[in-house]
């Protein structure tokens, strides 16, 4: 199946005006709610801010399961995820990656997030730039890759 067959429409750019932001030392700039600080507004971070809101208002998500921006070690080098979530036994659920809205879906970007999932063995992989998201469902067991046509709901 072709990665544009899967494309999972997202208008995540709509949820915005709900993300608290302030002035702050002379620069806008925006609250994540997981890590409790404010950050300086960038494309991939509203994308990662819009995120959270949907999956954690319209998709049930618990907040208190997401965990953003934490380093892992993948071969030896460190690398650094933008948000895993994490199942109820506190398991790797769903790692994500965040793009800025101009940045297209690659097959990059999925080889980026695959190879974080190395170490993680998340059974949901997802990309997204706001505007489209990729989702994908790995099957360890019989190495099997799934495209989906959604995003998961949270413990699937």
């Amino acid at each position: 199946m072709d990665k544009n067959d899967c494309l999972i429409p997202l208008e995540l750019l709509k949820y915005v005006p709900s993300i608290r932001v302030e002035q702050k030392e002379g620069k806008q700039k925006l609250w994540d709610p997981i890590r409790k600080k404010y950050y300086i507004i960038q494309p991939e971070e509203l994308v990662r801010q819009a995120l959270i809101l949907h999956l954690t208002s319209q998709m049930n998500y618990p907040i208190n399961r997401l965990q953003v921006e934490k380093q892992l070690m993948v071969n030896s080098m460190k690398k650094r995820f933008d948000i895993l979530v994490y199942q109820k036994k506190l398991s790797p659920f769903m790692i994500i990656e965040c793009k800025s809205p101009s940045t297209s879906l690659s097959q990059l970007t999925i080889n980026q997030v695959a190879q974080y999932n190395m170490a993680l063995k998340a059974p949901y992989l997802l990309i997204t730039n706001g505007k489209e998201a990729i989702c994908a469902k790995i099957d360890f067991i019989h190495d099997n890759v799934q495209l989906l046509d959604h995003i998961p709901e949270y413990g699937a």
